[in-house]
């Protein structure tokens, strides 16, 4: 497990989205200017939480990286609670969201589950 965790770290830390303060996501093509709103929310706290994962490395941050890694999940969380989960009822239970919503999501659980692990498994 402990080998697994540096290799999730590496390929994360090569991924563009990673380094920048927004995420970059496609944009929304032709969605509810509330839903544009709502996924720029979620956008915006994605960013932050990705400050802070990258930011969470027990081997770079050893002092620190336990409450960055707390913090970039809450930031997490809230990219999904106010953003891109509100976003999504927007469109009903018949619609089907748009694809860039959707990975936005995605990203956003990976990370989260990132986050989760990390804690778990190099507990202080």
């Amino acid at each position: 497990m402990r080998r697994i965790l540096p290799a999730l770290l590496f390929l994360l830390s090569g991924c563009h989205s990673c380094r920048r303060e927004k995420p970059h996501f496609p944009d929304l093509k032709n969605a509810p200017q509330r839903v544009i709103e709502l996924v720029e929310e979620g956008d915006y706290f994605f960013g932050r939480a990705m400050k802070h994962l990258m930011n969470s490395d027990p081997g770079a941050n050893p002092d620190g990286w336990f409450a960055e890694n707390k913090k970039a999940l809450e930031f997490f969380k809230r990219a999904m609670a106010e953003g891109y989960d509100p976003a999504q009822e927007v469109y009903g239970p018949k619609t089907v969201p748009p694809q860039e919503l959707l990975d936005r999501i995605r990203e956003t659980m990976m990370r989260q589950s990132l986050c989760r692990k990390r804690a778990v498994s190099t507990r202080r």
